[in-house]
């Protein structure tokens, strides 16, 4: 099958969702699932279909600023930042409970995302601080089933995982 540059394809073997980046001097494909690259082979895949939207909704997209889940899906990136500054400034002055509480559901948001994606690896930044974020994080991942390894890194601050399948 002869795919276009950029054109959506699905990986059969893991259902991950990528876009045709080429093919490598091996002859497998290379695809790029978020912000990692993957090889496949071509009988291995397929063109992605995304699914049609409901009749009442507006196929309009320039009234909808929200980028689809697929587009947030394609724009994965397997580190997270949990610092306030970089999630959202606009809640920098809030109470520290509400911050720590919407830290966490981001960060739930990530793993379940990663998880979709079949993210081989994934880090997540929480910082020093006093360590209650960290707490909450390291409880989090070690209840995750497909969380395989995790690893302390930058001095304490994040924690790098290799994930199983």
């Amino acid at each position: 099958m002869d795919y276009w540059i950029g054109e959506l394809i699905k990986i059969k073997s893991t259902g991950q969702i990528g876009k045709f980046e080429g093919s490598t001097a091996s002859g497998t494909l290379k695809i790029k699932v978020g912000s990692i690259f993957v090889e496949a082979a071509e009988e291995d895949t397929e063109i992605y279909e995304e699914p049609e939207e409901d009749d009442d909704q507006s196929l309009d997209l320039k009234d909808d600023p929200q980028p689809s889940k697929l587009e947030n899906e394609l724009n994965f990136s397997p580190v997270l930042d949990l610092h306030i500054e970089a999630l959202d400034p606009s809640r920098a002055n809030e109470d520290a409970h509400v911050i720590k509480s919407f830290q966490l559901k981001k960060c739930e948001s990530f793993i379940q995302t990663a998880i979709k994606m079949k993210a081989p690896q994934i880090t997540i930044i929480h910082g020093k601080g006093t360590g209650a974020l960290k707490a909450e994080i390291l409880h989090l991942l070690n209840h995750t089933h497909e969380v395989f390894i995790i690893q302390e890194v930058s001095n304490g601050g994040a924690q790098e995982c290799i994930m199983r399948y």
